[in-house]
């Protein structure tokens, strides 16, 4: 016991002050470490959420924009067959058929356009009837690709273009005041991106319903605009 008091109260102070000295080297270290591995999980994390919210890494939002031979894709250029995957839609009507595959994807910013009309079947009782979008069509990073307009039709900036051919599906919008989603088979025309296309959804709609008033015999043959967001999806025959 002699011997420990000595050591203690001789020179073992300065052992124990150099052993706390060295544990709080280590530990300081470590908390470094932890530090470095944070930040990357946190700029990794950073990245993904910079792709959902239109960002540098907004292409990986949809999938769809894969680089092809030669350079970087473009939102606006099809990919190649199968390298989309078909969005879920919450009514199994507005499936394009089996052999169909997703080629393009656009987003549609603009106003459904309603005008005041008579019923057909109900002489005297008026509504508004839609009578053509007016919005134009972008990326994912906001860029106008192209334009949507009556028919209804579509026409990209690289001179391709989609017109309605016949209503295969509608059911309602997820959003109170959204326009249905659709179905639509399309006649298209042009060597561009919608060249081969046949069906197109209209897909998470927000806005566009028409308005439940104002519309009577005093406000006959007027128009009303009612501002609406959509995502097009285009498709076409997967190639042998």
């Amino acid at each position: 016991m002699h011997g420990r008091h000595d050591l203690v109260g001789g020179g073992g102070w300065e052992l124990l002050a150099l052993a706390i000295l060295l544990a709080g080297v280590l530990e300081a270290g470590a908390l470094q470490a932890c530090a470095v591995q944070a930040g990357a999980r946190s700029g990794a994390q950073a990245g993904a959420r910079g792709g959902d919210q239109g960002g540098p890494q907004a292409g990986a939002q949809t999938s769809a924009q894969k680089p092809q031979a030669g350079g970087t894709a473009q939102p606006w250029q099809t990919a190649p067959a199968g390298e989309l995957s078909r969005p879920l839609m919450p009514d199994r009507s507005l499936e394009p058929p089996a052999d169909q595959v997703p080629v393009l994807i656009a987003y549609g910013l603009g106003v459904q356009r309603y005008v005041c009309k008579e019923k057909d079947q109900a002489k005297g009782a008026w509504e508004w009837t839609l009578k053509e979008p007016q919005a134009k069509l972008t990326d994912t990073n906001g860029h106008e690709i192209g334009s949507h307009s009556a028919g209804p039709t579509w026409q990209l900036q690289d001179g391709s273009k989609a017109v309605k051919k016949k209503l295969i599906a509608s059911a309602p919008a997820l959003q109170v005041d959204g326009v249905p989603w659709l179905l639509l088979e399309i006649e298209s025309s042009g060597k561009g991106a919608l060249a081969g296309t046949q069906y197109v959804q209209r897909v998470d709609t927000v806005g566009g319903a028409a308005p439940a008033t104002g519309c009577d015999a005093a406000h006959a043959g007027s128009t009303h605009d009612v501002e609406y967001r959509a995502t097009y999806v285009f498709y076409k025959p997967r190639k042998a």
